[in-house]
C-alpha cells in the first residue's frame, strides 16, 4: 500500500511538473506614449515594409502585438520622425517619446528596454562623437585614429558589460558589434 501511494505521488509530481514547464514565448508587445503628437498614427516597419499601424488613443498611447516576430531590428515611425528598435520574442517593450524633441526624449522600459536604451544612447552619442571628431580633425591622422579608437572601444566595452550581465540577447549583441564596427569605419572614412 505504501509503495502504491509513493508511486502515485511520484506520477502526480511528474505530470504536474510537465504541465507547469514554461512554454516558449512566440510573441512580443510594443506599446508606448507620444507626448505632443504631430499626427494620430504610429507605424511599425520591418525591412522597409510597414507591418502594422496603431492609432493613438485619447491619452496618446499606442500598442502593437507581434505574433512570432523575428529577433531583429524594426523601425518605429510617427509623422516624420523615425527610430530603430530591437525586438526579441517575449519582449514587452514600452516607449515614451515627445514629438517636440523626438530622438532626445526617447526612453524605454519593460522587457527589452536594455537593448533599446543602449541603441538610442549609442545613436545620440555617435552623432555627438562624429561632430566632435570632425570639428577636431586639425591634428594628425594618428591623433584622429586614437580618438576614434577610444570611442569604438568605449562602445564595445559598454556592450560587453550588458552581455556579461545577461541584459541583452545574443542576437542583439551580434547586431550591435557589427553596427559599432561599421560606425567606426564610417567615422574614419569621413575624416
Amino acid at each position: 500500500m505504501r509503495s502504491t501511494t509513493l508511486i502515485l505521488a511520484f506520477l502526480f509530481i511528474i505530470s504536474y511538473s510537465c504541465d507547469t514547464q514554461e512554454k516558449e514565448v512566440t510573441y512580443a508587445h510594443f506599446s508606448g506614449a507620444i507626448q505632443n503628437p504631430a499626427h494620430d498614427m504610429v507605424y511599425l516597419s520591418y525591412k522597409g515594409v510597414v507591418i502594422d499601424s496603431s492609432k493613438l488613443n485619447l491619452e496618446n498611447r499606442f500598442h502593437f502585438y507581434l505574433d512570432a516576430p523575428k529577433d531583429d531590428i524594426y523601425e518605429f515611425s510617427h509623422h516624420t520622425e523615425r527610430q530603430l528598435i530591437y525586438l526579441n520574442k517575449g519582449d514587452s517593450l514600452l516607449l515614451y517619446g515627445n514629438n517636440t524633441f523626438f530622438d532626445e526624449s526617447l526612453s524605454f522600459s519593460g522587457k527589452g528596454s536594455e537593448s533599446n536604451n543602449f541603441l538610442i544612447s549609442l545613436f545620440l552619442e555617435n552623432e555627438n562623437s562624429k561632430n566632435f571628431l570632425l570639428k577636431n580633425s586639425n591634428g594628425t591622422t594618428k591623433q584622429f585614429e586614437m580618438l576614434a579608437d577610444s570611442i569604438y572601444n568605449k562602445n564595445l566595452n559598454r556592450l560587453n558589460r550588458l552581455m556579461e550581465d545577461g541584459k541583452i540577447s545574443n542576437s542583439f549583441n551580434n547586431f550591435m558589434k557589427k553596427a559599432i564596427t561599421i560606425n567606426d569605419g564610417d567615422l574614419k572614412e569621413n575624416y
